[in-house]
């Protein structure tokens, strides 16, 4: 999912009369994406689900097709002002969508759980969850990975402000994050899955920090450059403190 982040400033507009979908999003014909109706994801950290969407499909995950978008200027909502720079999601809606729990998961597509399980590594809480579609098994609701990251602006504030506090999201989820990796081997373990993730987490840990960051893509956000680069560094260190323990 490497492309450039699609503009979007009238989505009060777009979703005025649109019918619900799944989760609470609206379902809505968006231009540009490609699709005949999108759920539209646009929460205040959907950055991160961004890169996890991105990492996904690096790893060999299947996640539903989705355009990475963003507002380069703030515009109002019913639900509140949706700030400069917010980054977010539209996803393809599907017909087919059946919620299926990890073990039922782990017995379809074992390979596939398990390199789930490395994205897990990088999630502050609640995991990712699957569901069945025509694509097939598919990794969704991924905004919870990697540090806490903001990336919109609101009025009063600079760039370098919102900079300085990506930069404080990662110095905390630094301090956090090594409770999250014995955490996933648990539950590799629960699921039988543990040389599955062995080998999931022994391919990630050979992915190097110039690799992540090519894989990162929020162009033209003002602050791609940044998050991509922390981004980049937070899976170096969550894979590589995965593959010591597993003695890979």
């Amino acid at each position: 999912m490497s492309m450039p982040l699609l503009a979007i400033n009238n989505l009060e507009e777009l979703t005025a009369g649109a019918s619900d979908g799944p989760q609470g999003l609206r379902k809505v014909e968006l231009p540009g994406t490609g699709f005949d109706h999108s759920l539209v994801k646009f929460k205040p950290h959907g950055c991160c689900e961004v890169l996890g969407y991105q990492l996904a499909s690096r790893i060999g995950i299947s996640v539903i097709p989705a355009v990475p978008i963003w507002c380069p200027h703030a515009f109002a909502r019913v639900d509140g002002e949706v700030e400069e720079g917010r980054i977010g999601l539209a996803i393809q809606y599907l017909d087919t969508f059946e919620h299926v729990t990890r073990k039922q998961a782990a017995l379809r597509a074992p390979e596939i759980v398990a390199a789930s399980l490395v994205l897990c590594l990088l999630d502050r809480y609640e995991w990712g969850q699957f569901a069945a579609t025509k694509f097939g098994l598919v990794f969704y609701d991924l905004e919870r990975l990697f540090p806490a990251f903001r990336s919109g602006r609101v009025d009063g504030e600079t760039w370098r402000d919102v900079a300085d506090d990506v930069s404080k999201a990662a110095a905390g989820y630094k301090r956090i994050a090594a409770s999250f990796v014995r955490e996933v081997l648990d539950e590799a373990t629960e699921l039988g899955l543990t040389e599955w993730f062995r080998s999931a987490v022994a391919d990630a840990a050979t992915i190097s920090s110039e690799e992540f960051i090519n894989i990162f893509d929020l162009k033209p956000h003002p602050l791609a450059t940044q998050i991509r680069k922390i981004a980049a560094y937070v899976c170096v260190m969550q894979f590589g403190r995965a593959a010591r323990l597993l003695c890979i």
